[in-house]
Order: C-alpha cells, then structure tokens, then sequence
C-alpha cells in the first residue's frame, strides 16, 4: 500500500508516505525493510516517471535513518548511486542530497568515503544545479 502513495501523481501524498517509513520500519522490521527496498530498486530501474524514482530515493534514506538502517545501508546506497546516473538531472541532485544527508548520520570510515567519493565523481556534471550542490556539499563531507 505504501508504495501506491509513493507512486501518487500529488507530491503531498508521496511526501506523507515518506515521512511514515521510519514508524513502518520500526513496527514492522527487517523482512519488511528488506521487501521494500526490493520494490523501490524496481521503481528507481523500471519506472519512467522522475518523481516516484525521487520518491524511492527519499524513501532509501528514511530507511538508512531508521532503526534498522545500518543493516540496508550498502544496498540502499548501491540503488542511491544507481540512480545518480539517471539523465534528469533532478534526481542527480537529489541523490548527492540524499548522500550527504546520510554520511552525517554515520561515523564508519568506508561509507564516508564512498559517499564522498560517488558525490566528488558528480562534480564535472553537465548540469548547473548538480554542480552547484556538489561544491555547496564537498567541504562538509
């Protein structure tokens, strides 16, 4: 049911399920988790609308915040730097956000520094904004 609010054509709705994803994390677990990163990998490959795909990017860091984060951590980053290679730019400058967002919240030294690796590999983008956000991004990592 969740992922039909993800795939709602009113960014409100899609926003009210992202925000709901730690407190399913939490009550419902890891074979939940683990089922849904499954979906949100088939709609950031299959889906041709850029703002679910922005929304499964979102959804990866409520899960990477949540309670079970750091188990899906490697996962859900390997599907945020799939995703980075998407033509639309938004979602490039999404994913650098969404990166960022998550090496603050993680001390390990090989998840740091693959983020920040991915985000300075996003540095010589072809567009403006990505640009922009990587160098607004690359002295905090």
């Amino acid at each position: 049911l969740i992922l039909t609010f993800l795939k709602d054509r009113v960014s409100a709705i899609r926003a009210a399920a992202i925000e709901r994803i730690p407190e399913l994390a939490k009550n419902y677990g890891a074979n939940w988790i683990n089922s849904f990163v499954g979906k949100l990998s088939d709609v950031i490959a299959k889906d041709p609308c850029f703002h679910f795909k922005i929304a499964a990017i979102y959804s990866l860091k409520e899960i990477c915040l949540s309670v079970h984060g750091e188990a899906f951590l490697e996962k859900a980053l390997s599907l945020i730097i799939s995703a980075s290679k998407e033509p639309v730019p938004n979602i490039r400058e999404v994913c650098v956000k969404v990166e960022r967002e998550i090496a603050s919240r993680y001390d390990k030294p090989s998840i740091r520094e693959a983020i920040k690796k991915h985000i300075l590999s996003l540095a010589d983008d072809p567009d403006l904004e990505v640009r922009i956000t990587v160098a607004d991004i690359q002295g905090k990592i």
